[in-house]
């Protein structure tokens, strides 16, 4: 049987047509629906407007190469600049062409191993980029959630929110089941592999041994990362708040586009808020397993700031919208995508090791190691 792999130009090509087929006919039923002008609308916008929020979109691929250069330097492996934008272009692509959006980690993950970061390391930067993400949303999230239920401009906006919630208390569900059962996976396999030992059928097949190779791989995986997460923030603290400031850069890029694209159109908001409300159409629209949320993300946008700015305004904006947040990313991110395969290897990496009493677990695997692109 042939293997499917990541990189296969055919089944990517395939994704992104479908990809951006959807996003197009969500963008074309959203104008169509919206009362009024709104294709109108989008043509009041200038070229200096439109330059703007391109420029807003690649300062989002800009911070996130930065936060995948700042860690991968503090944890041992030097990868170019250029290099660390591509993968984070890349990455931006493979959540825009992926059913869910899970192509993003992946591609991340991939194209640091192919550069010749250990996996370790790879999989401690992606978690580490989780944990930025998170701190970021957390601090951000009381402003917003205070900001749209007190101001009357934005309180029909929640009700317009309300429609989501299902949908945003569904994902959280699931996404603590999957915690959970990521915490507790070694105990899980130890289960598994004492009934295996037990079931007369699992010991014909074989099954034991290999639940403990597949339990003994994740209890190293974690062990290495959970050393990594305690290298960044025992001796690497200023690289980590250099990240979170990329981190702030890239979600106000990402969700001010929305905010600056409305001001353009003659009605002003606040961002706070719709930095919430951004956030949770993304999440509740991972749950449609379709690239781009299959027209999910324009409906509930639609919906939401129909109860803010005029119905036409608002058709319009969530189109120029999506263009800036996902038609770009499909584009361009997968023609720099394309330029990251087959960017030439350079010389092999210096190391630097990282201090501390748990730098071991994270350089454990950094003597056999391919070449890493320089800078």
């Amino acid at each position: 049987m042939r293997r499917r792999s990541v990189t296969n130009p055919a089944r990517i090509r395939r994704y992104a047509l479908q990809a951006m087929a959807v996003g197009i006919g969500a963008g074309a039923a959203v104008l169509y629906f919206s009362r009024g002008d709104s294709i109108g609308r989008v043509l009041e916008l200038s070229p200096s407007n439109l330059l703007t929020a391109l420029a807003l979109s690649a300062g989002v691929w800009i911070a996130i190469g930065a936060r995948i250069w700042i860690l991968c330097r503090s944890l041992g492996c030097r990868i170019g600049a250029v290099r660390a934008f591509l993968i984070g272009a890349s990455a931006e692509f493979g959540v825009a062409a992926s059913p869910g959006g899970v192509g993003g980690p992946a591609l991340r993950v991939y194209l640091l191993h192919r550069t010749g970061v250990p996996m370790s390391v790879a999989t401690t930067v992606l978690a580490a980029d989780a944990l930025l993400d998170l701190l970021f949303f957390s601090a951000v999230a009381p402003a917003a959630l205070f900001t749209l239920l007190s101001d009357s401009h934005w309180r029909g906006a929640a009700g317009g929110a309300s429609v989501s919630v299902p949908a945003l208390l569904a994902l959280v569900a699931a996404g603590s089941i999957l915690a959970l059962a990521a915490l507790r996976a070694s105990l899980l396999l130890r289960r598994a592999e004492k009934w295996a030992r037990r079931s007369p059928r699992c010991r014909t097949l074989g099954m034991a041994p290999r639940i403990r190779l597949i339990r003994n791989r994740i209890v190293r995986a974690r062990t290495r990362i959970h050393g990594g997460l305690k290298t960044l923030a025992g001796r690497r603290k200023g690289a980590v708040l250099l990240a979170l400031v990329f981190t702030a850069a890239q979600w106000l890029c990402r969700y001010g586009i929305l905010p600056f694209l409305l001001a353009g159109l003659g009605h002003p908001v606040k961002i706070l808020p719709l930095i919430f409300i951004q956030g949770a159409i993304f999440a509740c629209s991972l749950l449609l397993v379709a690239p781009g949320g299959g027209g999910g993300a324009e409906l509930m946008a639609t919906l939401v700031l129909r109860r803010v700015v005029p119905v036409p305004v608002a058709g319009a904006a969530v189109v120029l919208w999506r263009i800036f947040t996902y038609h770009v990313n499909l584009v361009f991110g997968g023609a720099l995508f394309g330029c990251a395969l087959r960017c030439d290897r350079g010389a092999p990496a210096a190391d630097i090791p990282p201090p501390g009493p748990h730098a071991g677990q994270v350089t454990a695997d950094l003597t056999d190691r391919q070449p890493v692109a320089g800078d």
